[in-house]
């Protein structure tokens, strides 16, 4: 398990930042908060704006809303074709976010994160917990962005 560790403002500042475990299969609640919250607070610092990171959302959400209606057929077991279904479009996802980044450089640090974070996910032995934790992760940053001002001044 990841270790779970509170960060300060002060250790923020002398860059000890959160960050993901090596899969997110095995990454802890608190710690995919902690480092959604740093993350959604640097973005919002480089004033990347709501509707860049809710462009993205919208992908996942779709891509949450397929992940459980194949969750749903059979709640013990995650197929292995709904499992290359949904690997594919999380691998999808990276050249919407090189677009986003080529239209606007101040998204790269979020492209790079959310890159990592997907290739995290793709990486993990327990898939239906990476997948959870990747939606979790998203949801938690675009809602803490939102807390840090969003960016939009």
């Amino acid at each position: 398990m990841a270790k779970e560790q509170q960060y300060t403002d002060s250790q923020r500042r002398q860059n000890q930042w959160p960050e993901l475990a090596k899969t997110l299969d095995i990454d802890s609640p608190e710690n995919i908060v902690e480092v959604a919250k740093s993350k959604a607070e640097l973005f919002s610092k480089n004033r990347i704006k709501t509707h860049q990171i809710r462009n993205f959302y919208g992908a996942i959400n779709q891509l949450k809303l397929d992940y459980e209606q194949s969750r749903n057929m059979d709640e013990d077991k995650f197929s292995e074709g709904a499992w290359k279904k949904l690997n594919r479009e999380l691998v999808l996802l990276k050249p919407k976010l090189a677009y986003a980044k080529g239209r606007n450089k101040d998204v790269e640090q979020f492209t790079k994160f959310m890159t990592e974070a997907i290739d995290k996910a793709i990486t993990s032995t327990n898939k239906k917990q990476a997948l959870e934790n990747f939606f979790e992760l998203v949801q938690a940053v675009v809602a803490y962005h939102k807390y840090f001002g969003d960016g939009e001044k």
